[in-house]
């Protein structure tokens, strides 16, 4: 597992986050708003304080995919907490680039925000059940008539 996977589980298991992240709770835990903002350049912006620990994520209002939305917002908040600098904007090329040219930074947010969105514990002890059901259900003889 990666550090900024480790992080986001170190985050989930320290807020006793549920299985469904409520990102609009998460945010407001660690002193940040979510703001959506009409936008051509940018999917999700970091605006950091500079007097405190808060700031405001902004997301572009015509995201339409929920999932989207959330991932673009999972993954500022991966900025927020792995990377200290005041202004992150994340284009669509970036927040949707998982190749390796991509800056260092936005590929640890892109991780953080897979693994707090979908943890891979999560997933790995769902894959094993949905198995051994399978396995189960092979290991009997049925008849189809």
């Amino acid at each position: 597992m990666t550090e900024e996977a480790m992080i986001a589980a170190a985050l989930r298991q320290q807020l006793q986050l549920p299985p469904r992240v409520d990102l609009d709770q998460l945010a407001r835990d660690l002193n940040l708003s979510i703001i959506e903002v009409d936008s051509q350049s940018f999917e999700g912006a970091l605006l950091r304080s500079s007097r405190n620990s808060s700031g405001r994520i902004l997301v572009r209002r015509g995201i339409r995919e929920i999932g989207r939305k959330r991932f673009t917002i999972a993954h500022e908040i991966g900025h927020y907490i792995m990377h200290h600098v005041q202004q992150i904007p994340c284009s669509s090329r970036v927040i949707e680039g998982w190749k390796a040219g991509q800056p260092t930074p936005e590929r640890e947010a892109d991780t953080f925000a897979s693994e707090l969105l979908l943890p891979t514990a999560d997933v790995t002890r769902r894959v094993n059940r949905s198995e051994e059901h399978t396995s189960e259900l092979q290991s009997r003889q049925y008849l189809v008539c």
